[in-house]
């Protein structure tokens, strides 16, 4: 199936580009473990009830062959973030990162840097053709403990 995409070329909010893509049936497995990504603000922001707002957190690397996703019930007390990855969408087996974010504010206030803004989980998976998926086995885990080289997941925490 052919189908358009519409992405932020440069920046959350900025330039809309399109690309022609061609769908195939792809489906995927997924490993029996799960990790968690910290999203902290990289700086302070203004945020206003129901008007959403990019924030600038710091860079969280995605390894390849993943699918993330916020883990809702570890959020900002303000509001909470759609993750956002900029430039032509990656495929799924390509190695991305997250440098800002889009977050929907729930009431007024500040997002101070260096607090948390989300927790994404990050799903290690093995991609196929559907009428594959049966054949193949779930992938192998190399869980990452560190965010960029900075410090680790427990370094992390010890921001709360």
């Amino acid at each position: 199936m052919k189908i358009k995409m519409l992405y932020w070329a440069d920046k959350v909010g900025g330039k809309v580009e399109s690309l022609d893509l061609e769908l195939k049936p792809f489906g995927y497995k997924i490993a029996p473990v799960i990790q968690w990504k910290t999203l902290i603000a990289d700086e302070d922001v203004e945020v206003e009830r129901g008007k959403p707002v990019v924030v600038k957190v710091r860079t969280v690397d995605i390894p390849e062959n993943t699918i993330v996703g916020p883990l809702n019930i570890m959020r900002h007390a303000l509001g909470t973030v759609i993750e956002v990855e900029c430039g032509v969408p990656d495929r799924v087996e390509d190695e991305k990162c997250i440098s800002q974010v889009l977050f929907v504010p729930v009431d007024d206030g500040v997002i101070k840097a260096g607090y948390l803004v989300g927790v994404l989980k990050v799903f290690f998976v093995k991609t196929g053709l559907l009428s594959r998926i049966p054949l193949l086995k779930p992938p192998k885990v190399e869980l990452r403990e560190n965010c960029c080289g900075e410090h680790n997941m427990e370094g992390q925490w010890q921001h709360l």
